[in-house]
């Protein structure tokens, strides 16, 4: 009996011990990707995604254990971990003006979810992986974007001006000459000004003289992207 208890006593301090280290591979994994979007100054930076991926792990260990109890479903924790990931990514979502923000936030914070589940159910290469490729889509994939930018731009303006005809003229004459594609406009008048919203799209090169002169305009009184 004393025999029995002493491998008991070993096999649940094995178990526990590599529970930890699912928890410090989380830690790990989740920090890399989180570090990523810290050195670019994301609003989910490194504390955010590493606790996501060590929480899902964690929830993921619990799961397994507690599906052991006769009567109880391990899939049931595991599925609210992707249905509360899901509320906390839309709420990185922000929408402004034409432009929608916190896309990429929004998909690293699942993807991060994903992971810590993985380390949790013990599948420590393919988590391993999933990480490299994340972290190779964020840094090399961005690099991409930049240069597709160069071709292809799309900006929402947000345009003050004083509410003069001349002023309303020498905007569509900046526009017409600024070889830009207008997607959408929408004008406002207010306390004797206009508020313009205009997306355009077209070559990075286009949109900087563009910009040069409505800074340069006298009749401009504030211009924002």
């Amino acid at each position: 009996m004393q025999r029995f208890g002493k491998r008991g006593l070993l096999k649940t301090m094995l178990v526990q011990a590599d529970d930890i280290v699912k928890l410090l591979l989380a830690l790990v994994l989740g920090g890399l990707i989180g570090w990523e979007r810290e050195l670019y100054d994301k609003p989910a930076g490194f504390r955010t995604n590493t606790l996501i991926c060590v929480g899902s792990a964690l929830f993921t260990i619990f799961s397994l254990k507690i599906g052991t109890i006769p009567g109880t479903d391990s899939a049931r924790i595991a599925a609210q971990i992707v249905s509360g990931i899901g509320f906390l990514g839309a709420g990185a979502i922000i929408r402004r003006g034409e432009a929608v923000l916190g896309l990429t936030t929004a998909a690293t914070i699942w993807f991060v979810a994903s992971i810590g589940m993985g380390i949790g159910a013990g599948y420590y290469v393919l988590s391993s992986v999933g990480t490299a490729l994340a972290l190779a889509i964020l840094f090399l994939f961005r690099k991409i974007e930049n240069l597709a930018d160069r071709f292809h731009t799309t900006r929402t303006y947000h345009v003050i001006l004083s509410a003069e005809d001349e002023a309303v003229r020498e905007l569509n004459l900046a526009l017409d000459s600024c070889e830009l594609k207008v997607l959408g406009s929408k004008q406002v008048k207010s306390d004797n000004r206009y508020f313009y919203d205009i997306t355009l799209s077209g070559r990075k090169a286009h949109h900087n003289p563009l910009l040069e002169k409505l800074l340069k305009s006298p009749t401009v009184k504030e211009v924002r992207y």
